[in-house]
């Protein structure tokens, strides 16, 4: 594709076309010799595939429980990567389990 770094014709922006700033922001700092920078947008790039998994997983909303001990909903974009990896894994492993059984 005409245009294009090298580093944006090896993603598919199709897949997640939010991160297509991220991806290309990433590029650009690569060129600058910003490392630390591409690590921050390829951080929010990963991020936008985790969201997906989650969806597509069925967790739109994750359970967080509280300092005063109360469970309450929180969408995914204001969650903590801790949080959502926690509670994804817990899904995946409810699903192969599912599929043992059969």
């Amino acid at each position: 594709m005409a245009g294009q770094t090298r580093f944006t014709q090896l993603t598919d922006p199709l897949a997640f076309p939010n991160a297509i700033a991220d991806i290309r922001d990433t590029g650009n700092c690569l060129a600058a010799e910003c490392n630390t920078a591409a690590v921050f947008h390829l951080m929010r790039v990963v991020e936008w595939g985790l969201r997906y998994l989650c969806v597509s997983l069925g967790l739109k909303q994750l359970k967080q429980t509280t300092k005063a001990g109360k469970v309450k909903l929180s969408p995914l974009s204001y969650s903590e990567w801790e949080d959502i990896l926690n509670q994804a894994q817990l899904k995946i492993d409810a699903k192969l389990k599912s599929r043992q059984e059969r």
